[in-house]
């Protein structure tokens, strides 16, 4: 349409350092790719802390936007386009570190994120990121 703009931002930290994510300003929307989950386990398989800490700075640059919709990468359908979305991977990126700290086994570090995360889905992604957090040190 004319007069309709996006803007592509990128290359910035997601999962992994060369993600991107497109806001569409008349719509007060992000189209967030492998840079904001909803619902499910996020994958923290090829960062590491400092990486983590990078992908946080990247979801302060969406809220910036005060996007109305979002839309994630990876989510469970049923949650929607939520905003909500954003600080929910933020937070989850601090607990995981969190977990991390205290952790000596994947096993360790998958009980402790399952405990405060519970309802989330593909569980195979928390494993093979506690898996590889691991493996880092």
């Amino acid at each position: 349409l004319e007069g309709q703009t996006l803007e592509i931002v990128g290359p910035v930290q997601g999962d992994d350092e060369v993600n991107s994510f497109v806001w569409i300003p008349s719509l007060k929307t992000v189209v967030a790719g492998d840079i904001v989950y909803s619902g499910v386990y996020v994958w923290t398989a090829e960062t590491d802390a400092a990486a983590r800490l990078r992908w946080a700075a990247t979801l302060d640059r969406i809220a910036v936007f005060h996007p109305t919709v979002v839309v994630p990468g990876h989510q469970q359908p049923a949650l929607g386009t939520t905003p909500a979305s954003v600080p929910f991977t933020k937070e989850y990126l601090a607990a995981f570190d969190q977990a991390l700290t205290s952790s000596t086994t994947p096993e360790q570090l998958q009980a402790k994120v399952k405990a405060r995360y519970p309802s989330l889905a593909l569980d195979i992604i928390l494993k093979i990121g506690s898996e590889a957090a691991l493996a880092r040190r």
